[in-house]
């Protein structure tokens, strides 16, 4: 039955496998009482279905046979993102950037706007055409920009809410490839990465985003980055030896943005940066923060003092 159904869904149009992973919903809120349960046994499904509606991007690509060597020397160029501009950043966001040519001074950190974004990179007219017509939100362009950038240039990708306290780890900065694992379903992240120039994982990835939108107007779900990358290094052996060599490091990299509301400490902000001194943030809060919060002290750059 299993099989059948995967062999439907690769044959399936956007609406059908949308209809059956409605179904799927209402199945399992049937089928499981437990709450937690129900909610893993249909998120796993619901990945697994969209796996396979995707493979049929991945097979045109691999059929293609276009890829390039990688390249060996990395830049040291930091790829970042602010869509409104440097002069539009929120404070939590100048903090980061700061952070970033604080501690990796031998890097250029390079922010991408819409203004200066056919500097560096030029995507296919239709991507742009399906983000003008709302297709395509910003945080979605922002996966194709990404990685977009590091095949054709290489080097980091941080997004532009990635807090530095220390230089980069050598096991990141000496790996040819990295990503952060993740503990959920998904097995990688995207919001951190390293990659040489034709990175064979970033093409695959870059390839089947194309060809997804270029068939498709509307979104699979909002991971879709992390979807298609499961797939490529699962379904290639190039990609699949790749990742098995990457470092094996897990994203626990919230610790503060956890303690945004926490009365400051110097010892648990001695604790945060002994977990990590990667740290991803976000720029959006409920509430304004308090003025011995660790979210003030981090606006006025205290911590670092």
């Amino acid at each position: 039955m299993k099989k059948f159904v995967m062999q439907f869904i690769r044959r399936a149009d956007f609406m059908r496998v949308k209809l059956y992973v409605l179904w799927l919903r209402l199945w399992t809120a049937m089928r499981y009482k437990n709450k937690i349960v129900r909610k893993t046994k249909f998120k796993q499904a619901r990945y697994n279905i969209e796996k396979a509606y995707l493979k049929r991007y991945l097979s045109d690509v691999l059929k293609s046979d276009n890829m390039t060597a990688e390249t060996a020397n990395m830049p040291k160029i930091i790829w970042t993102c602010w869509w409104q501009g440097t002069q539009n950043m929120p404070s939590v966001v100048k903090r980061c950037i700061e952070s970033m040519r604080r501690y990796c001074p031998d890097y250029e950190v390079r922010v991408i706007t819409f203004d200066n974004m056919k500097d560096y990179v030029e995507l296919p007219d239709y991507i742009i055409q399906k983000h003008k017509k709302g297709y395509i939100s910003r945080t979605h362009l922002s996966d194709i920009l990404r990685v977009s950038l590091l095949v054709k240039y290489g080097g980091f990708w941080m997004d532009a809410t990635v807090f530095l306290t220390a230089p980069l780890p050598e096991v990141i900065t000496d790996a040819p490839f990295f990503a952060f694992h993740s503990h959920e379903l998904y097995q990688g992240q995207s919001w951190f990465l390293k990659a040489n120039k034709n990175n064979a994982i970033m093409f695959l990835l870059q390839q089947v985003l194309f060809a997804y939108w270029r068939y498709e107007n509307k979104l699979l779900n909002y991971f879709l980055v992390y979807t298609v990358f499961d797939l490529v290094v699962e379904e290639n052996q190039v990609c699949a030896a790749m990742w098995q060599n990457a470092p094996l490091i897990y994203d626990d990299c919230y610790a503060l943005e956890n303690a945004y509301f926490d009365v400051y400490s110097p010892q648990k902000w001695a604790d945060i940066k002994a977990q990590t001194s990667i740290h991803k943030l976000s720029w959006k809060y409920k509430k304004e923060p308090t003025e011995n919060s660790f979210l003030q002290y981090l606006l006025d750059g205290k911590p670092e003092n």
